[in-house]
């Protein structure tokens, strides 16, 4: 009887041990599965939310801020064209190290204009500083507005491109989640199946247990694996 009371426990035990295991490891599987995409479509919407911001500064704040330096509204000293334009370099060059290869060419050819744009504030400050004519001055703006708009126009491209390449991944999202839920569908299959099996065996123990309690007269003889049991009179 100790020994019977051992292998209904074990048996109970490995059932509750299969269902708990097919129950976390789907769980586990779509949680991780749901992080990992998570984060991908963060980043990506992240580096188009800062490629937003660099085009704001480059079509609008820089060229406003140095048509105030023009106009005589503040001087050049106390005009934030330059970290404008620091902060725009380092955020295409810290987007650039992570881009692919068509978002690349976009970014470089950025990076290009605002150089340029660079060496045209140089050039306006020597011309303030030597009081050049206004109209010279006003010149500059207008090349530093047209190349601000030019860089404007290659980030909407980027956009346009990392937007396109949202598209193609929440189609592979989509897909995925497919598979996770047919995965999903064939473990909690295999979970019923193995559940009513170990309920077979269990419901044969306890009725041969049965037997042995109510007859020790009768003899148990296991004809196969598939536990067909019969028993005979002992005389």
């Amino acid at each position: 009887m100790r020994k019977t009371h051992h292998s209904l426990h074990g048996l109970l035990r490995q059932s509750l041990l299969r269902s708990v295991v097919c129950m976390i490891l789907p769980v586990c599987l779509l949680a991780g599965l749901l992080v990992v995409l998570t984060q991908r479509y963060g980043a990506d919407i992240a580096l188009t939310t800062r490629a937003s911001e660099v085009r704001t500064v480059l079509v609008q704040d820089l060229p406003d801020e140095v048509w105030n330096v023009v106009s005589g509204r503040i001087s050049f000293e106390d005009g934030r064209q330059r970290m404008l334009i620091d902060s725009a370099l380092h955020e295409l060059n810290d987007m650039l190290d992570s881009a692919g290869e068509d978002e690349a060419q976009y970014l470089n050819a950025a990076l290009r204009a605002i150089r340029t744009i660079d060496s045209y504030v140089d050039q306006l400050e020597t011309q303030m500083d030597a009081g050049a004519a206004v109209s010279r001055n006003e010149s500059l703006y207008r090349e530093i507005h047209s190349v601000g708009h030019l860089a404007g126009s290659m980030l909407d491209r980027y956009i346009e491109n990392e937007i396109a390449r949202m598209g193609r991944f929440n189609a592979r999202i989509q897909h995925g989640l497919g598979a996770a839920a047919l995965a999903l569908i064939v473990l909690v299959g295999v979970m019923v199946w193995l559940t009513i099996r170990a309920s077979d065996n269990l419901d044969i123990k306890v009725q041969i247990q049965n037997h042995f309690a109510d007859d020790s007269k009768l003899l148990c003889i296991f004809l196969s694996k598939v536990s067909t049991v019969r028993f005979y009179d002992v005389k």
